[in-house]
């Protein structure tokens, strides 16, 4: 088990390097090891719109 844990963290981390054209954009990582959920948000604003990806 602990090892699918840690592909899908590599997974999630490698996929926070890709650059985003918008720079007002971020990546977020949420790991919650301990139920195992684990999340890939991407916020920020787009003009004047809050935008939010998960």
């Amino acid at each position: 088990m602990e090892q699918y844990r840690q592909s899908i963290r590599q997974i999630l981390t490698s996929h926070t390097t890709f650059e985003s054209s918008n720079s007002e954009i971020e990546s977020q990582l949420v790991f919650d090891t301990e139920h195992d959920h684990y999340q890939l948000l991407e916020v920020g604003w787009q003009g004047l719109k809050a935008i939010q990806f998960s």
